[in-house]
């Protein structure tokens, strides 16, 4: 297996960092250069990555705070602030039991950005990456993104 590239997370003194802040820093710079590229794309219907990441944890069906702050992997006081402008917005609504659930029009949010991102973002990658490195990518994602 081949040495990741040399990247501009070095140790002050020089000396190479452990492997593990060296993964850490790498996974947390793609996950920045995406997010990057897909605001720009989604700016033109006026949310950000963040805003859609939200928006998809909530879904159609009612979820409680705990389970959203879980999925979004936040404190549940910073969800609230984070879920708080997608309800003055319209996009998300409380049931009667007080969980948070998308509106007619922040389903309809929701559909126009995945539409606006998909093709984007698998280009993107495209752009970075061959077909078969994007695909084991995803395999190799799948247990790193998962809430422990």
């Amino acid at each position: 297996m081949t040495e990741p590239p040399e990247h501009d997370h070095e140790n002050p003194s020089g000396a190479r960092r452990p492997r593990g802040f060296e993964s850490t820093m790498l996974l947390t710079d793609a996950q920045a250069a995406i997010a990057s590229a897909m605001d720009a794309k989604l700016s033109r219907i006026g949310i950000t990555i963040d805003d859609l990441r939200a928006l998809t944890a909530i879904g159609c069906v009612g979820i409680d705070r705990a389970v959203l702050a879980n999925r979004l992997r936040s404190p549940r006081s910073q969800t609230i602030r984070r879920v708080r402008p997608l309800e003055k917005l319209g996009w998300v609504q409380r049931t009667e039991e007080g969980h948070f659930q998308l509106t007619h029009s922040g389903r309809s949010l929701v559909d126009d950005a995945i539409s606006l991102t998909d093709d984007a973002a698998e280009k993107w990658l495209l752009e970075r990456l061959p077909p078969e490195q994007i695909a084991q990518l995803r395999t190799l994602l799948i247990p790193v993104a998962e809430p422990l």
